[in-house]
């Protein structure tokens, strides 16, 4: 059987076929293109057929409903993934499973079923996330701040004077667009080896730094602790999320 596995972020949609236990990645799309629905409609057309479809989004819920709606076109029922207590292995920190994050969940199972535990878990989109989870599967908290391009968006709509091309990270910089540019990039840098210190204090030992995320790429020279660029951690926890529906529906047949 196929399912097809919708990543809805506040930016891009990535989606994949999963085939069994295999993960198939699909065109990944920018929503806010004027023709994102016809694109993705015609990417629908294009894939293999699928039983039914989950969706994780962080996305506007109008949004997310128009993905639905396409799936729903398509013959495709769909069913949304949320966050729980505890799934595969892992047991989440937060008191109240709805305010954390879907996208940031499912980062943490599929970093769970990796093999190079405890995990730093850095994702770099709109917003910059970090979570620890120890190698139990215990997820011990996060971090949230802006991530850099929205940082300089940030600066531009409070200060005028500040509202300049966008320069080039350096050192020390020599224009005001190149001193932003740095300057964002530093705190998104100085966040995560912050994290890094402590978490190498709460654990006694070093992490393995899982580092996500469209604006990721960018960081990674300046970065000075190990790490590893992962891609697809969402497709590759919403895999494993489907695994554990496909175990919940095993259970209600009759014997």
């Amino acid at each position: 059987m196929t399912r097809w596995l919708f990543d809805l972020g506040n930016t891009r949609l990535k989606w994949a076929c999963l085939e069994g236990r295999e993960i198939v990645p699909m065109p990944t799309l920018t929503h806010a293109e004027a023709d994102f629905e016809r694109r993705l409609e015609r990417a629908m057309t294009e894939a293999p057929r699928a039983h039914s479809a989950l969706i994780a989004s962080v996305a506007a819920p109008d949004l997310t409903a128009r993905v639905a709606a396409l799936c729903h076109r398509h013959g495709i029922p769909t069913e949304y993934a949320r966050t729980l207590p505890e799934c595969q292995g892992v047991r989440i920190a937060y008191a109240d499973p709805d305010a954390l994050g879907i996208d940031r969940f499912l980062a943490l199972l599929a970093a769970r079923h990796r093999s190079d535990g405890p995990w730093l878990l850095v994702s770099v989109g709109t917003a910059l996330t970090i979570d620890l989870l120890a190698a139990d599967g215990t997820h011990l908290g996060g971090l949230i701040a802006p991530a850099p391009d929205l940082m300089r968006l940030a600066l531009a709509e409070h200060a005028d004077r500040l509202r300049v091309p966008p320069g080039q990270a350096r050192t020390w910089g020599r224009s005001t667009g190149d001193a932003i540019a740095g300057g964002v990039e530093a705190a998104a840098l100085g966040m995560i080896e912050r994290c890094y210190a402590l978490a190498c204090d709460e654990l006694d030992c070093q992490p393995t730094v899982l580092i996500a995320g469209g604006g990721a790429e960018a960081l990674l020279p300046g970065l000075i602790v190990p790490y590893r660029p992962v891609a697809d951690l969402v497709l590759t926890g919403l895999a494993l999320y489907a695994d554990r529906l496909t175990e919940a529906a095993a259970d209600t047949l009759p014997p």
